[in-house]
């Protein structure tokens, strides 16, 4: 893939077409098909990580892989316009996200709090509580822009990437 299929109109067009009956927006189309193709999920096991909606608590999909004892908190940020950017504020916003994930209290609290109902089966169905304290917990932070500022030294006692 080169870089031009990351405008926002030629990766809909020749990439996301399969996945608009699988879901309403570009955002939810994107993770779909990232989880597919990246992470090799099946369709119906992509659709069930997916969380993206109101009240998602900054997190757009999760993917338990209990094979690697792995946790994967994924956010999708895309832009929509040509020669948009994407900022560090945005990889802030995640790294507090993730925050949310670093126990299993901070888990029972979230799920405690959450109001978006697929959010909550997730965390129900994959057991996120129990596995938090002994699997590796990393971030996903998606982006479909060219245009990319980095600008921040974050660091986290978890294991994530950008």
């Amino acid at each position: 893939m080169k870089a031009v299929d990351l405008n926002h109109n030629v990766f809909s067009e020749h990439h996301l077409k399969p996945y608009e009956k699988r879901a309403q927006d570009f955002s939810g189309r994107f993770i779909r098909w990232f989880l597919e193709h990246i992470y090799r999920l099946e369709e119906i096991d992509a659709d069930d990580a997916c969380v993206d909606a109101k009240h998602d608590k900054g997190v757009d999909a999760i993917y338990v892989d209990d094979v690697s004892e792995v946790v994967f908190i994924i956010q999708a940020k895309t832009r929509t316009k040509d020669g948009a950017e994407l900022g560090d504020t945005d990889l802030k916003e995640f790294y507090g996200t993730l925050q949310q994930f670093d126990s299993k209290g901070k888990v029972a609290e979230l799920l405690a709090e959450a109001k978006n109902e697929k959010l909550k089966q997730t965390i129900l169905r994959t057991g996120l509580a129990a596995k938090v304290d002994a699997y590796d917990i990393r971030g996903r932070l998606m982006c479909c822009v060219l245009n990319w500022r980095w600008q921040s030294d974050m660091h986290s006692p978890r294991s994530w990437s950008a």
